[in-house]
């Protein structure tokens, strides 16, 4: 029997679920493979499987099963009576499959077959679930999707791309994924949602498109996704049927949350549905019941983790979209959302100092689409303008380290073109834009942003035009220059109170420093700045001071220092990925290992270190003629000719392993712990008590415990034992 493409997994987890439960419903949108996956079993357990898509009302479930079991007889019987006396006192399974147009008529004959034939066991399929008290759940995801970053190998194995290969060569028995289509298949299968149905309506226009031409066409997509074939049921023929299936079965309070949930682009906390889609007759308390049913109904995602989101696929999103404008409440939902956003980031960047910061960055990160889309609806009307240049300012750190440089600039341009900006919105807006720009490399563009926001009565505004000013004379060669003006940013942003841009001035005067032959100094820099963000629990800028830490040892021929230093500064990335940092600090790993005369090391960094200058958009250059000079004199001279983004997590992981020898088996959670939970883990390798870790850590014991038992739960590690073992095999690694 052929295997089905990317649910063996789903099938064992199925298999072991009717080993012990007796009811079991497979769960997933229109066109999942409920249906394939419920054919296989059948095929494989040899049990009868009813279609229940060939009725229309409840009352014919019985007697189609009846039909279906043979259990005709000529007596008064119903047809659930002779369905249960069919199945008696008999072991058998039973396949219900599409319950969902006709759950009432289901739900009555699973509960008397649960009652009165203890012997039997059935697996149904529907986009909703039956509710009965004795189901069990398996939610049928979409297919694997290659990861970010993917090479050939990677597109060609992801189960997404292996359907879509097969169906398109139904058609074009050629087709093959190779180097110059694999981003558009790649693009194709994550804009699809790795939705088998999708993919397979996407595969068949393949015989009249390129897939560069089809990708491009996806926008279409409901128009463009309609050659089904007639030998399919008629809701699965087009994409645009198949959702109108899942649409009819929503209540209309269901079908109006849907469509308000269609602003968001990405994925979504409660609080963000409550305040955004919360309104009128769908008020913020009857929003968690909606998305209940919504998620019941296989019409939202679930990501769970120390914080639930919610993510609705691409296709049903476009789809609430159209009824949203329908509904003539486009306007209300995504003025709520562009007040919740700005509302939110002003939060987080008022904690910005402190512990907070790794899960305010990775904030912006999953919901960078959304944020985009407040954007481009606050550009839309002249008077939002400033609300627009407010939530650019204010996101400062996620262009910067949320590796979103080139969107931030495009951004910056567009919102600074506009007339309609004040005075105090301007002057913030154009020396951050400045900052983006020269962290990008276009130092031109940087000093003309400076220039253009001019004397400002603002003191955020002088403060911030000061630290950048300073920024330009060290990109620009000129880092004695930038000492005294480094020096004067730090003491104004201090007046302002303006912590976390003080600390960022102060990495940077380090970097000033070390490059103008001031190394000791750098090094005194450097420290104060490593120890007062230790005391406030803050880590981006200490991230940042590790890594110049390291620059000034190098310089002084220090090199164990300077790798321990950098060294330490990837570490703590295991939190942000924030790519420039790991970028500089690889940098500076590149040149210990080359002094080292360590060349297959040195190499095989600067390989991972190529492809993060690829993902974040910039180049050793952008830090000014000095670096890339010493790049050039320090670094290897073998390059690869062909550099593919690398995803930053990833990166992080890979130099671990390169400098520290770190054991490549490490749990897969790793990358998923806080700066605080890396350190707690420590003491955990070091056989410490959740006593000893709160006095070493200055915690109280009732936290200490809750970092342990969230560390566990990351790594997937079932005891402290465990983690100890681990951290002893990661050590003798080291040594």
């Amino acid at each position: 029997m052929p295997e089905l493409q990317g649910r063996a997994a789903d099938i064992g987890a199925i298999e072991a679920l009717m080993d012990q439960h007796r009811l079991v419903t497979i769960v997933g949108l229109g066109g999942m493979g409920k249906t394939a996956v419920a054919l296989h079993l059948q095929n494989s357990w040899g049990c009868p499987l009813v279609d229940l898509s060939r009725i229309t009302a409840d009352d014919g479930v019985a007697p189609l099963v009846a039909a279906t079991l043979n259990a005709a007889e000529q007596s008064t019987r119903t047809a659930t009576e002779r369905v249960v006396r069919h199945l008696g006192e008999g072991c058998s399974t039973i396949i219900l499959d599409n319950c969902e147009h006709v759950l009432g008529g289901v739900v009555d004959l699973v509960v008397m077959i649960l009652e009165q034939c203890p012997g039997v066991s059935i697996l149904a399929t529907s986009t909703v679930r039956l509710e009965v008290g004795e189901e069990h759940i398996h939610e049928l995801p979409p297919l694997g999707l290659p990861p970010e970053g993917s090479s050939l190998a990677e597109v060609r194995d992801a189960d997404a791309c292996v359907l879509f290969r097969r169906r398109v060569r139904q058609y074009n028995s050629n087709f093959e994924i190779s180097s110059s289509n694999m981003d558009d298949v790649s693009e194709i299968c994550w804009r699809l949602d790795g939705h088998p149905l999708a993919l397979e309506l996407a595969a068949a226009r393949m015989s009249v498109l390129s897939a560069s031409e089809l990708n491009e066409r996806l926008h279409e997509r409901f128009g463009l996704l309609t050659k089904g074939g007639a030998e399919r049921p008629k809701r699965h023929q087009t994409l645009r049927a198949m959702v109108e299936w899942s649409h009819e079965r929503c209540t209309p309070a269901e079908q109006k949350m849907w469509a308000r949930l269609s602003v968001f682009n990405g994925s979504f906390r409660l609080r963000q549905a409550e305040d955004i889609c919360g309104f009128g007759e769908l008020d913020r308390e009857s929003v968690l019941d909606l998305l209940d049913g919504l998620v019941c109904k296989s019409l939202l995602q679930v990501e769970h983790g120390d914080r639930v989101r919610y993510r609705q696929l691409m296709t049903i999103r476009d789809f609430g979209a159209e009824r949203l404008e329908e509904y003539g409440e486009a306007d209300q939902c995504r003025d709520n959302l562009l007040a919740f956003t700005l509302r939110s980031t002003r939060e987080m960047m008022k904690g910005w100092v402190g512990p907070g910061q790794a899960e305010a960055l990775e904030t912006w990160r999953l919901e960078h689409g959304t944020i985009v889309a407040g954007l481009r609806w606050a550009m839309a009307e002249p008077a939002k303008h400033d609300q627009a240049a407010d939530l650019l300012t204010q996101l400062l750190y996620h262009w910067i380290s949320g590796g979103h440089l080139g969107d931030g600039r495009v951004w910056f341009e567009r919102v600074l073109a506009s007339n309609s900006l004040s005075p105090e919105h301007r002057a913030n807006a154009e020396w951050v834009a400045a900052w983006v720009c020269m962290l990008q490399g276009d130092l031109e563009a940087g000093l003309e942003h400076l220039t253009a926001a001019g004397p400002s009565t603002d003191p955020l505004a002088r403060a911030g035009h000061r630290l950048v000013g300073a920024l330009g004379h060290m990109f620009g060669g000129d880092c004695s220059a930038a000492v005294p003006e480094y020096e004067a940013a730090i003491e104004m942003c201090r007046e302002l109170g303006e912590q976390g841009l003080a600390m960022s001035a102060m990495f940077q005067l380090g970097m000033a420093q070390t490059y103008a032959g001031m190394h000791a100094e750098s090094l005194e820099t450097t420290e104060r700045l490593i120890r007062l963000a230790e005391e406030h629990e803050e880590h981006w800028n200490r991230a940042y001071g590790l890594w110049v830490r390291g620059l000034a040892h190098w310089h002084r021929g220090e090199l164990v220092e300077a790798e321990r230093a950098v060294a330490g500064a990837i570490g703590v990335q295991l939190g942000f990925a924030d790519g420039i940092c790991v970028a500089v600090s690889t940098l500076v790993l590149v040149w210990v290992r080359v002094a080292r005369g360590d060349a297959a090391k040195a190499a095989a960094l600067q390989r991972v270190l190529d492809g993060v200058w690829e993902r974040i958009g910039t180049t050793p250059a952008a830090f000014g003629s000095h670096v890339a000079e010493e790049h050039a004199r320090c670094g290897p001279v073998a390059r690869d000719e062909q550099v593919r983004p690398i995803p930053v997590r990833r990166a992080v992981q890979e130099v671990l392993v390169l400098v520290d020898g770190v054991d490549a088996s490490m749990p897969p959670g790793l990358g998923e712990l806080s700066p605080r939970e890396r350190e707690v883990l420590a003491c955990l390798g070091e056989g410490l008590s959740n006593r000893e870790i709160a006095e070493t850590l200055f915690i109280s014991q009732r936290t200490a415990e809750g970092h342990v038992h969230r560390i566990l739960g990351k790594l997937g590690l079932r005891s402290r034992a465990e983690v100890a073992s681990w951290y002893a095999r990661q050590t003798l690694a080291e040594r």
